[in-house]
């Protein structure tokens, strides 16, 4: 037996579910949307200066269990509507002051029920944020909307699904917004450029957060083949997914591998494994590749190296397998006289 458990924040707490004498599994999903806000590029910091983020139309009601659940993947796959509706446009959760990090950001402060988005066709009543601060010194206000392009440039519009992580990021300010915070809400054009990267929080196992900092690696364990992997010259065109010798690596922060720290076992096979690369900025995953010498021994051995990033090391342990033993058998057989 599965219970599906939904916390709104906070902890559950000493949770036995006992189904005619059998302990089953709890999975727990946190029943809020959260939303971070990022002057994310040197351009937009220098050019405004965050001071209030108000938030509109998010869903009146939470629903307790979701009506859309995936059981195999264990996800949220659509926001659950519970037929309240949406905020009017004159409920409103403003933050400002010390909720704003150095005028450049708001990180878990902003919560709300899963909202269903209407999309288009219901502008201006669409879940929303309204960003006020100062442009180039000038008092400026400007629209934001949960949209993004897919693959083909088609946009869509987010649902704000339970468990999951918003993350908003201004790119550039590229005029003078709006004079009020009302002309910004009616304003179907915007003067701004954001992106808006989305996690799902229950598929955050290889992410790590330590204040201000995060970084993901994924995946973070690898077992491989006793053969070599080396780079192919030219090198490959293929775009690569995670597994076997590759991985990615992804951060809001510049990042780094450095080979002198990584833990060889048995410390007598040091240096069989390299990198395709030692570091990288923000922004993109960084795709990633395993370089593995031979191993000729009849023993699996084991590489341990550390990924920093700010205030963060994590730890990803190679193993590498070893040969296998052959044994002969020599049947001899015997006339008897």
């Amino acid at each position: 037996m599965a219970v599906h458990s939904s916390l709104s924040g906070g902890e559950l707490k000493n949770a036995v579910i006992v189904n005619n004498g059998v302990l089953g599994e709890v999975y727990i999903h946190r029943a809020w949307a959260k939303i971070d806000v990022i002057l994310y590029t040197d351009a937009a910091k220098n050019d405004f200066k965050l001071q209030t983020v108000t938030l509109r139309h998010w869903q009146k009601e939470m629903a307790l269990l979701p009506a859309h659940y995936d059981e195999t993947k264990e996800k949220v796959t659509d926001a659950t509507d519970t037929g309240s509706g949406l905020m009017e446009a004159t409920t409103q959760a403003i933050y400002s002051g010390t909720e704003i990090d150095n005028d450049e950001k708001i990180e878990y402060k902003i919560y709300l029920n899963e909202t269903p988005n209407p999309g288009i066709n219901h502008f201006p009543e669409m879940p929303c944020l309204i960003l006020g601060g100062e442009y180039k010194g000038q008092t400026c206000y400007y629209r934001v909307d949960f949209i993004s392009k897919n693959t083909n440039g088609e946009e869509f519009y987010h649902d704000l699904l339970r468990n999951h992580q918003y993350e908003l990021r201004i790119l550039e300010i590229l005029t003078d917004g709006s004079s009020s915070e009302e002309d910004a809400y009616n304003n179907v054009l915007t003067s701004i450029e954001t992106e808006i990267i989305v996690w799902n929080e229950g598929d955050m196992k290889n992410i790590i957060i330590d204040g201000e900092y995060w970084l993901r690696v994924d995946p973070a364990q690898f077992t491989l083949a006793r053969e070599a992997h080396q780079p192919i010259v030219p090198a490959r065109a293929e775009t690569y997914s995670p597994g076997d010798y590759f991985f990615q690596i992804e951060s809001n922060t510049n990042w780094t591998i450095d080979p002198a720290t990584v833990v060889y076992s048995p410390d007598s096979e040091t240096g069989w494994l390299t990198f395709s690369r030692l570091s990288g900025t923000p922004g993109a995953p960084a795709d990633m590749e395993l370089y593995v010498t031979e191993n000729n021994t009849t023993g699996q051995r084991t590489a341990t190296f550390t990924v920093a990033a700010g205030t963060i090391r994590f730890a990803v342990t190679v193993t590498q397998t070893g040969k296998q033993m052959t044994w002969i058998k020599h049947w001899i057989w015997m006339e008897r006289k």
